[in-house]
């Protein structure tokens, strides 16, 4: 990586010293990731990218930042990496951890931490069947349906800006996957919401008209990675 001619790319954009220097982190990750591999930033394919990003996703709790890369390939004019960049935004979303959920009794959240389940992205790469679900519940002795409770909550969590209390809204409400919510217009997800909040104990504020608009095309837009 030229980061010389990487800083003067992104200076240019007017961009916060502190956003310029978690690009230049995040490209120089992926490049030492492409080392083993007898790749370059500029010899990269998609393919490479999605096995960093599900590797990096499944063993790290810390965020890493998909959307940086893409400053690199605006830069070297590779279309192809900038869909791929784009594309995978909305499958590998920044991990959510598990011990941030308000609702979900403490005993179950630390016997998953103990078997290594630390965050929602690696909850649900162990847990993409009903079959995986089973086994989980079995091996640590949790009942499948908190499992099953933990797994939604933690597909929602994919979303961006849906966090506990939303995750748990959705949930409660009956909008409880990211499939679900897809399939709604705004409108109706904000009318189920509103409606839950009015006739039960919630004292947060319900899903704004943006809110739910920007919800709703984001849940249309990650790629799908649990049956339920």
């Amino acid at each position: 990586m030229d980061e010389k001619l990487l800083k003067e790319y992104l200076n240019k954009l007017n961009l916060r010293i502190s956003r310029v220097k978690r690009i230049i982190k995040s490209v120089d990750m992926f490049e030492y990731y492409l080392l083993d591999l007898n790749k370059t930033l500029d010899s990269a394919i998609p393919d490479n990218l999605d096995n960093f990003l599900s590797e990096y996703t499944n063993k790290y709790v810390s965020i890493y930042y998909i959307e940086d890369l893409k400053h690199y390939y605006a830069l070297r004019k590779n279309k192809v990496m900038q869909n791929a960049v784009e594309k995978m935004k909305y499958k590998y979303t920044p991990p959510y951890k598990l011990t941030d959920f308000k609702n979900i009794n403490t005993e179950y959240l630390n016997k998953l931490i103990k078997v290594g389940i630390k965050t929602n992205n690696q909850l649900l790469n162990v847990c993409k069947s009903n079959d995986e679900r089973k086994k989980l519940s079995t091996k640590i002795d949790i009942p499948l349906k908190e499992i099953n409770k933990i797994t939604k909550m933690s597909d929602l969590c994919r979303i961006y800006a849906v966090k506990s209390t939303r995750a748990e809204l959705y949930y409660e409400a009956g909008i409880d996957t990211v499939e679900k919510i897809a399939k709604l217009s705004p409108e109706k997800l904000r009318n189920i919401v509103v409606k839950y909040t009015e006739e039960n104990d919630f004292s947060g504020t319900p899903t704004l008209p943006k809110e739910a608009k920007f919800t709703v095309d984001f849940a249309k837009k990650l790629h799908k990675i649990a049956e339920f």
